[in-house]
């Protein structure tokens, strides 16, 4: 990975949480895991609301399964820790889990389908040095080395360079701090769609980026060679900068939504017990 960073970009950071029913189900391995901006439906089966998570094999889209519904607002970002919890990051700041955790919308945290038990991941709000006019976490996930990646709504500055929302930000956190700041993904290598072009979701595994965007526009996005759509995940491989589709929202779901929040491989039956309050991925202005 490169170690890349943006003068004058345009990002921004935060992270938003809301209240979340979770009933906590074992899950086979699936392809992915998303969240929605608006209400769709999955070909041959069940519907998804801008509140809940679906994971789900490309090749089988029929057999959905829901992973995590939230009673207030959109699932903004979410990511599965190798522990088996998961980070959220919704529409609006809330209570949650029952130790009634109180978190704001620049607020990562993290949740123990378990226990029910929720916890702070990071607080982007707290952290020194990072500003913005609306931190708004888009989407969030964690690197094998521990390192954070995240995209915001709206730009954020970090330190004296500003990220936009089409950037995807690689940070070291420290004891609630953000060190090491790198750009992993130049958003401007995202074309067509309009001005309005926003990373919704982002997931990482090995060299291969998944991210979902959204654009005002009804032209088709490109990026590294691939056209696709807000209805699309595209897998972005960060050594050779070329794209595939990694689902066409138009085969998955019967009435292809904007995908929100995405989380690329999820663990097998054991590994993992899924159940969800989610981000990667929303409640944004872009739609």
């Amino acid at each position: 990975m490169k170690n890349r960073t943006k003068p004058n970009g345009g990002f921004y950071a935060c992270a938003l949480l809301a209240a979340v029913s979770v009933s906590a189900l074992p899950v086979t391995a699936q392809d992915f895991a998303v969240s929605t901006a608006n209400s769709a439906g999955f070909t041959g089966g069940p519907g998804i609301g801008p509140g809940e998570a679906y994971a789900f094999n490309s090749n089988n889209p029929a057999g959905a399964t829901k992973l995590v519904e939230l009673t207030i607002g959109n699932l903004n970002a979410f990511h599965i820790l190798d522990n088996g919890n998961y980070l959220l990051s919704a529409q609006t700041g809330s209570t949650f889990g029952s130790n009634a955790f109180v978190f704001d919308d620049d607020h990562v945290v993290e949740y123990n389908p378990n226990t029910d038990i929720v916890s702070s991941f990071f607080d982007f709000g707290a952290a020194p040095g990072v500003s913005g006019s609306d931190l708004d976490i888009d989407a969030v996930a964690v690197l094998p080395n521990g390192d954070i990646i995240f995209s915001n709504l709206n730009d954020v500055t970090i330190g004296a360079t500003t990220f936009s929302s089409r950037d995807v930000i690689q940070f070291t956190p420290v004891a609630g701090t953000v060190t090491n700041v790198q750009l992993l993904f130049d958003g401007d290598l995202i074309t067509g769609g309009d001005q309005f072009n926003n990373v919704q979701g982002a997931s990482v595994d090995g060299d291969i980026l998944a991210l979902s965007v959204a654009s005002g526009g009804a032209s088709d996005i490109m990026l590294g060679g691939q056209t696709f759509t807000r209805a699309d995940v595209v897998l972005y491989n960060l050594t050779t900068g070329t794209a595939t589709l990694g689902f066409d929202g138009d085969v998955v779901f019967a009435n292809p939504p904007t995908i929100d929040a995405v989380h690329l491989t999820i663990p097998e039956p054991g590994t993992a017990t899924l159940a969800l309050g989610l981000l990667a991925l929303v409640g944004r202005r872009r739609r």
